[in-house]
């Protein structure tokens, strides 16, 4: 009879093929209708990337166009401030700027034809500009070097400033269209990725819902069959046959069923029954086995430390000790304390003074059997704790704890500063406050409060977004400031500036006020942006007493060019007198010397002519007064020096008026002397007449001739002439040294320390 059992057996049973062909159809049709969404997910995902990607790189074409709009700004800047000051300065930040905007638009490449189009008409723009300003400053050069036809260049000047703004005007349109451009195909990707989206999303999920209908309806038929025929077969009648077709997980299930009480027909039901039995403990110690080896490394290799111990308690019952049972590796790192040293010893026999928190916590997880979950330190160790523990068993319990020791420092220390931090900002007279990247005000003090205009702190709105609807703030030009140019935005987007003026008016009072505000972003260790700290101080009284200032000091510069303007007129007065009286001179010589009297006082009064007509009222230009004051000599001399050419190389230099009027009147001598008597009977020459100034602050005027020069035996320094003796005594007085040299005419060279401040 047992081998018949045998036999049948193996007879019915299918191979492991036929098995695991068998079993892989249900699974086969769930993982493929688990396939599609996730397919259908990497399409959107990778859909997504690209879409991104374009728009990203649109998104900076725009902003590249935003910054060519700002640098032609710029441009036209620099090109007006060049017209109106034809200086270095100017012509160097308008070439710089150029160079850095003509690099953008030629980075710039775009697949688009109308784009690339207004990229290249930017770029003829720009070159144009260039080109013209090019000319612009050339036409300058040459009109700086020749007087003749200055209303010409003056009008050319002003047609080529013009066209510059043309072509910016130009070149702007064309950005803003370029922008505008982006800014249209960046909507018109968002609007197909949306649709693309649904699309994708709706094409998944009709087929996915049909698949899963027809499995579930495949499955609720096979179940239905397979749990009648169960149920006739329960009920007693081996001979029953469930006979299922479906070929899969379900039908193996029915033929095994089948096969079973065909065997159950062939044994008897107690050896069968004992079989079922053994193999069903044997199946029992193999799981448990599996699950103590699972239990063990999970035991042995956990970051968080583990113990299972025993709770002792007094007569009383309550818990005063605890007993260590066992103890993972996480344990010993925590803690310190090595498995070997604590087993099957208590608490207190290691750490006498250990804190009874302890005890009191885990005795009532122990005893109650109620999880629990604190932190504590442990004292005797010095260690913070956070400790999970529950019962295993009356008196007995588990615990699974790590050290947060250095978390509980930096909250500490943490809790410490924003102490110190309140501390400090309470003190400060200036408004601090301190934004998150969101624009929420996580810290402000009291001054806060005060420079906006609130009672107190606890009134003040604590997110940016509320404060246009309180302030408006305007830009120190008086243009209203969008939101996006008040301190915090500009802070976030990584600006950093000290004094940045704005005017805030408040929309409920109307009270107006001016407010400097300091500025800069907050970053983590990584460079991100994670807030920003603002500084504001009220400097409306500052400001008020400035304007005063300004006031007062521009009614003086009025009165200091009335005063010099007074001083040369009546300089001239006496200079006229003086020739008046030298024409009625009958004596040569007195009329020569009251002509060197009047040359004297003229050279003085021009002095005073140059700086009430100069916006420096402290300093002028010696190089201009010393070519007006030859002119004068030239005109002055008359036949004398009609046939004396004037060579004169000046540098511009600024002198203040108490060293510019005795240089002039040496000047005056020097060359009033070379054309008295370098070139006698009429004898025609040349006058050079140099001015330069060295890196360390020295001043070098120089006059020389080629005429007949000194007599052999003649010191200049014990002449008795006025002249040379007035030369004498101006140079002591500028603290200067004269040289004369006598070759081929006569030369003289004054050199002395001066101050352009």
């Amino acid at each position: 009879m047992s081998m018949l059992c045998k036999r049948s057996s193996r007879r019915l049973s299918p191979s492991p093929a036929t098995r695991d062909a068998q079993a892989m159809k249900i699974v086969t049709k769930l993982q493929l209708a688990a396939f599609l969404p996730v397919l259908t997910a990497l399409v959107i995902g990778l859909t997504f990337f690209f879409s991104f990607k374009a728009m990203d790189e649109a998104r900076e074409k725009g902003r590249t166009a935003q910054r060519i709009v700002n640098n032609t700004h710029e441009l036209s800047s620099f090109a007006r401030s060049y017209m109106l000051h034809p200086e270095e300065r100017p012509r160097s930040q308008f070439l710089t700027v150029h160079a850095a905007v003509a690099g953008i638009v030629s980075a710039i490449r775009s697949r688009n034809s109308k784009e690339q189009q207004l990229l290249d008409q930017i770029n003829d723009n720009i070159a144009s500009m260039r080109e013209t300003f090019l000319l612009l400053v050339a036409t300058h050069e040459q009109h700086q070097g020749s007087l003749a036809n200055a209303a010409l260049h003056t009008e050319a000047e002003e047609r080529l400033t013009s066209r510059i703004l043309i072509e910016s005007r130009e070149a702007i349109a064309n950005a803003l269209r370029l922008e505008s451009l982006i800014n249209d195909r960046l909507a018109a990707a968002q609007r197909r990725i949306s649709a693309l989206v649904f699309l994708l999303i709706a094409v998944t999920t009709f087929p996915l819902a049909i698949i899963l209908l027809r499995i579930m309806k495949n499955i609720k038929t096979s179940f239905a069959a397979l749990r009648k025929g169960t149920a006739v077969i329960g009920a007693g009648n081996l001979s029953h046959h469930i006979g299922m077709a479906a070929d899969d997980e379900i039908g193996e299930l029915a033929g095994a069923f089948d096969r079973m009480t065909e065997q159950l027909r062939n044994t008897t039901v107690s050896r069968d029954a004992l079989a079922e039995e053994v193999e069903e403990r044997r199946r029992a110690e193999e799981s448990l086995r599996a699950s103590e080896s699972r239990f063990r490394i999970l035991f042995e290799t956990m970051s968080e430390g583990f113990s299972i111990d025993e709770i002792i308690c007094d007569e009383a019952g309550k818990p005063y000790d605890l007993r260590y049972l066992e103890v993972n590796p996480a344990f010993e790192r925590h803690t310190g304390l090595k498995a070997a040293d604590i087993l099957g010893r208590t608490t207190l026999e290691m750490f006498p003074d250990a804190e009874p928190l302890w005890f009191e916590r885990l005795g009532r997880v122990a005893l109650t059997g109620e999880p629990g979950h604190f932190q504590a330190q442990f004292g005797p160790l010095g260690r913070w704790f956070e400790v999970s523990a529950y019962q295993t068993e009356p008196g007995r319990f588990a615990i699974v704890f790590f050290d947060i020791t250095d978390r509980r420092r930096a909250e500490e220390a943490l809790r410490e500063s924003r102490t110190k931090l309140r501390a400090a900002l309470a003190s400060m007279t200036d408004a601090v406050f301190i934004a998150d990247a969101q624009g929420n005000f996580i810290e402000f003090n009291d001054a806060f409060a005060t420079f906006h205009r609130f009672r107190n702190k606890e009134e003040c709105s604590t997110t940016l977004a509320e404060y246009p609807d309180i302030l408006e703030v305007f830009m120190a030009d008086g243009e209203l400031a969008p939101l996006d140019q008040w301190a915090v935005p500009r802070a976030l987007r990584g600006e950093t500036e000290t004094n940045a003026e704005y005017t805030l008016r408040r929309r409920d009072t109307g009270e107006e006020w001016v407010g400097s505000y300091s500025f800069a972003p907050i970053r983590d260790k990584d460079g991100l942006i994670v807030g920003a700290v603002v500084v504001g101080r009220d400097i409306t009284e500052q400001k008020a007493a400035e304007d005063r200032l300004k006031a007062s000091l521009r009614e003086k510069e009025v009165l200091l060019q009335e005063i010099h303007h007074r001083v040369k007129n009546n300089m001239q007065v006496i200079s006229s007198l003086v020739s008046l009286q030298a024409d009625e001179m009958e004596d040569d010589a007195m009329r020569a010397e009251l002509q060197d009297v009047t040359h004297r006082v003229r050279s003085m009064a021009m002095v005073h002519e140059k700086l009430y007509q100069s916006a420096d009222l402290a300093r002028i230009d010696f190089a201009a007064y010393a070519r007006s004051l030859l002119d004068y000599l030239w005109r002055a001399y008359g036949p004398v020096a009609a046939d004396v050419r004037l060579v004169a190389d000046l540098e511009p230099l600024l002198l203040p008026v108490n060293t510019a009027v005795p240089c002039g009147l040496i000047l005056n001598e020097l060359v009033g002397n070379a054309l008295k008597h370098a070139f006698p009977g009429g004898a025609g020459g040349e006058v050079n007449v140099s001015l330069r100034s060295g890196s360390q602050g020295q001043l070098e005027l120089r006059v020389r001739d080629n005429g007949r020069g000194l007599p052999p035996e003649f010191d200049w320094r014990q002449a008795r002439s006025l002249g040379l003796r007035l030369v004498q005594m101006l140079a002591g007085q500028l603290h200067a040294a004269v040289e004369a040299a006598n070759g081929e005419g006569t030369e003289f060279v004054l050199t002395m320390n001066y101050n352009d401040e």
